[in-house]
């Protein structure tokens, strides 16, 4: 992918380590930095993870697909798709603690970035998944071709409980309700962009169109609006169509979530707290 051509489309299989892996080093610069709490740093952790395996696509496009197909859809999004950002974030976790692991706490992500950097953008190249795998197998002294034929070019659910469990958790699971409102959108003019309406959802119930612009939620900005506390209810949306502002009720739906928390393991081993005492150093 690297250097960049503009004048074509950068087909690449790695997008998902390019942006994946900055959020999870956006979440891991904010903890180290004292910005965020331990508690912040978990709950976001195990959110990438129910990211996904709540997304329905996760059971038919791996990574390394998402990221090249990102170009199919970039203006015309794609009704069945899964977000390369979060698989990356989590599968970034995951790569981490097992690298953790696999050195007894001796390297880490961390080495594997600073390798890149060093061997492959200060030398004025890009690097590709095997230049990659072989760093991490050079520092582990193990084989990760599996680990990203299963997680990476397959479909398969990671063992969370096992590599989480490297650092003392586990994976808990909870019902809750979240909210479906039947559209797809962007953020655009100061508000959010309808792109694409489902058939019989919520949207199409209140008579929204693709190209319409919300403006307002509940009479407030939009950016501000609490939407996952919306689930099953009634709100109201100003938007701008063509032009025209005008106000719709709109009767939210709601579906099934299976939310995640990391929580600690009673009883760590001596592993698994260095582990942990090193993953969550600042």
């Amino acid at each position: 992918m690297w250097p960049y051509d503009y004048s074509r489309e950068n087909e690449s299989p790695l997008l998902w380590v390019s942006e994946g892996f900055t959020n999870y080093y956006g979440i891991v610069g904010t903890y180290r930095g004292g910005v965020t709490s331990k508690e912040n740093f978990l709950e976001r952790v195990a959110d990438a993870a129910a990211g996904i395996e709540n997304t329905e696509a996760r059971k038919y496009i791996p990574p390394a697909s998402s990221s090249m197909i990102t170009w199919v859809g970039y203006d015309t999004p794609q009704a069945f798709s899964v977000s390369y950002y979060t698989q990356g974030q989590n599968l970034a976790a995951l790569l981490d603690l097992s690298i953790r692991n696999d050195t007894n706490g001796a390297s880490s992500l961390d080495d594997v970035m600073r390798a890149l950097y060093r061997d492959h953008y200060q030398k004025g190249k890009g690097f590709t998944t095997a230049d990659m795998i072989g760093i991490i197998n050079r520092l582990t002294k193990k084989d990760y071709n599996d680990f990203y034929n299963r997680y990476v070019f397959g479909v398969e659910v990671p063992d969370y409980d096992r590599i989480f469990g490297y650092a003392g958790y586990k994976l808990e699971k909870k019902q809750e309700a979240t909210p479906d409102f039947g559209f797809s959108i962007r953020p655009r003019n100061g508000g959010f962009a309808i792109l694409g309406i489902e058939p019989n959802g919520a949207a199409a119930a209140a008579k929204l169109r693709e190209g319409d612009v919300i403006t307002k939620i509940n009479g407030g900005p939009p950016f501000e609006a609490p939407f996952q506390t919306f689930a099953g209810k009634d709100i109201k949306l100003t938007v701008n169509r063509g032009g025209e502002e005008i106000e719709l009720p709109m009767k939210v739906g709601s579906r099934a979530f299976t939310a995640y928390s990391l929580v600690e393991i009673p009883g760590a081993s001596p592993q698994q707290t260095k582990i942990r005492e090193g993953w969550l150093k600042r």
